[in-house]
């Protein structure tokens, strides 16, 4: 007797079926466990509901951060400031900060993306130590964070890390990220944009304008004072003052 066993086609539609009913299953539960904590939201975030009820459950808590994450989009100052603490005294800025420096690969660069999506200034350090990756990618995800919390302080980690690794991602993103974050304080980029040469010279140059910085500013960006040092000298310069 010849022994039939299921031809490769039968086994992938087998596959492709299974799959797609245990993706509607997910997908249902997901949506109901929305709508229940969407009803408990102002008691979620407010405390009166004990983190320890959620925080525990992976499920539960993904749910929690992308809400919030989401609400930050749109929020105004005082909206912001309540999520941002409520992130703080909920541990998930902490846990992303913990991911960000243990995890590998995509996992990594998914905490990178959520550290800079929780604008928190404490996330700068862990997604400082990720511009300095081997991986482009994770590079590419911790100048995505830094952009996102588009603070001064985000566009000075860029600056010092441009200062010792040079050009080492695609133009564009580098540009946005330091458009995002000194468009408070555009002076940051004076003594890297005199220093720079080349390309980056050319790319350092164009942010102060797109920041919306005086035309004064922009002129003594362009300007060169005294004999051309490096970015690494820029970048060593500007670190002494930060500490004086």
């Amino acid at each position: 007797m010849r022994c039939c066993w299921p031809s490769s086609d039968a086994l992938l539609l087998a596959f492709i079926l299974l799959r797609r009913t245990y993706r509607k299953r997910f997908f249902a539960k997901r949506d109901a466990r929305v709508f229940e904590l969407r009803q408990k939201w102002a008691a979620l975030i407010s405390g009166e509901i004990p983190y320890e009820t959620w925080r525990k459950k992976p499920f539960d808590r993904r749910i929690v951060e992308t809400i919030a994450l989401d609400a930050f989009e749109a929020a105004g100052s005082e909206e912001s400031a309540r999520l941002l603490r409520f992130l703080r005294e909920s541990g998930l800025i902490e846990k992303r900060i913990f991911e960000a420096r243990q995890l590998k690969g995509w996992r990594r660069m998914r905490a990178l993306v959520a550290l800079g999506r929780t604008r928190a200034p404490e996330g700068i350090p862990a997604l400082g130590e990720a511009l300095r990756d081997r991986d482009l990618e994770v590079r590419l995800a911790a100048l995505r964070g830094l952009g996102r919390i588009a603070c001064p302080e985000a566009g000075e980690e860029i600056l010092a890390w441009v200062g010792e690794r040079g050009l080492s991602v695609p133009a564009l993103p580098l540009q946005s990220a330091l458009i995002q974050c000194c468009a408070e304080r555009p002076q940051l980029l004076i003594p890297y944009v005199q220093h720079a040469e080349g390309p980056m010279r050319e790319l350092l140059g164009r942010v102060p304008e797109r920041t919306g910085a005086r035309p004064r500013l922009v002129c003594a960006a362009a300007r060169d004072r005294g004999p051309r040092r490096t970015l690494r000298s820029a970048r060593d310069s500007c670190l002494a003052r930060r500490a004086s």
